[in-house]
């Protein structure tokens, strides 16, 4: 589905999105990799993308992938956000634990 907003994401600041067990059933796009390959996507668009844990945030794309993202899934949501979205300081620190 996202890959299906490709030419409104331009125009998108934040998105969220489930990414479990689900994305390796029938219910997912049926590919290998496909947690790698959503966060491959949106880091090509522009965004960063976090896991979304209880304490903090995971930073999931570029530098900070990690197989075992792909390789152990349970549920959790995802959120991504434009690189030059400065909202993030305000959400977690250095070490992406929450500020709040």
């Amino acid at each position: 589905m996202l890959k299906g907003l490709e030419r409104y994401l331009s125009k998108t600041k934040y998105i969220i999105f489930e990414c479990s067990d689900c994305l390796d059933d029938m219910r997912g796009p049926g590919i290998k990799n496909p947690m790698k390959d959503i966060v491959d996507f949106l880091s090509a668009n522009g965004f960063d993308t976090y896991r979304i844990g209880t304490k903090k945030l995971f930073k999931v794309n570029d530098e900070y992938w990690s197989q075992i993202y792909e390789d152990v899934k349970f549920w959790s949501n995802c959120f991504a956000l434009r690189k030059d979205d400065t909202i993030i300081k305000e959400l977690v620190n250095e070490r992406f634990d929450y500020l709040f």
